[in-house]
């Protein structure tokens, strides 16, 4: 299936994404200052099989529990209607005044699911207790201030900072570790994020999976180029694949060692 970009992605899709915008301006109200669009729909290369829809969400203040309960239901209710939904909501002070970890007001993603179901069923609405921290919001925050689209509210340029380099590749170094750990029961998140750390550190450039895939097969060792195709096909949704492990071993293994030199 070819990759879509928000300007050309499917009704199906578009409605959601305007269904879950139009929800946060009810469940936020004036609190709303703006929601962003980042990831691999604002990229241009999101696959409907397979990608989630990524959004940045921004708050004016912190959030009351009422509203963060408002929040679990919109995204219980719209998530996987039919694209998984995965998003933070960062009060405009955090960006502005930015620190690393940042906090953070609210998340979610799928792997939330079960925990916030529960967490509705219950009165006291502990699990939002608290100040959260997030070190992967260096990361969102970046690539949504060099590339997100703005859905409702304030530009990207006026609200969403340019965060400092060190802080966003501790950020992706971290994400690196999480995935090298995990490579063999996700080998195409893991090869293609490789692939694009090693292209920011080399040539500063913020890119999409796919985008670091295809410039990968032409500036890494040959070697890997069919273990890079493979991934690409599987990722812009052209077959299945199985991987060979060894080869997924020793990819890391490089990909490990050309970034370290490069940190």
């Amino acid at each position: 299936m070819a990759q879509v970009a928000w300007s050309n992605c499917p009704d199906a899709i578009r409605a959601q994404v305007n269904r879950f915008a139009g929800g946060l301006r009810r469940v936020l109200s004036d609190n709303l200052v703006g929601v962003y669009l980042h990831g691999s729909l604002a990229l241009g290369c999101l696959n409907p099989d397979r990608s989630d829809l990524d959004l940045l969400i921004v708050s004016q203040m912190g959030l009351l529990l009422a509203e963060q309960r408002g929040l679990a239901v919109l995204a219980l209710e719209t998530s996987r209607s039919p694209l998984p939904l995965e998003f933070s909501v960062v009060q405009r002070s955090a960006l502005s005044n930015w620190r690393h970890p940042a906090p953070y007001e609210f998340h979610f993603s799928e792997d939330w699911r079960d925990q916030m179901v529960a967490e509705l069923a219950h009165s006291g609405g502990q699990m939002w207790d608290g100040e959260r921290l997030d070190y992967d919001l260096a990361a969102h925050v970046t690539i949504t201030q060099r590339r997100g689209i703005s859905l409702y509210g304030e530009p990207v340029a006026a609200v969403i900072p340019d965060v400092p380099r060190a802080d966003y590749v501790d950020s992706i170094l971290r994400d690196f570790d999480w995935a090298r750990e995990r490579i063999a029961d996700n080998p195409v998140y893991a090869v293609l994020n490789f692939c694009r750390i090693y292209g920011y550190l080399l040539n500063g450039q913020i890119s999409s999976k796919a985008e670091a895939g295809h410039w990968a097969l032409h500036d890494l060792p040959e070697i890997y180029r069919p273990l890079i195709q493979a991934v690409l096909a599987v990722y812009e949704g052209q077959s299945a694949a199985g991987f060979d492990t060894d080869l997924l071993a020793d990819f890391a293994a490089y990909m490990h060692d050309q970034i370290r030199r490069l940190v």
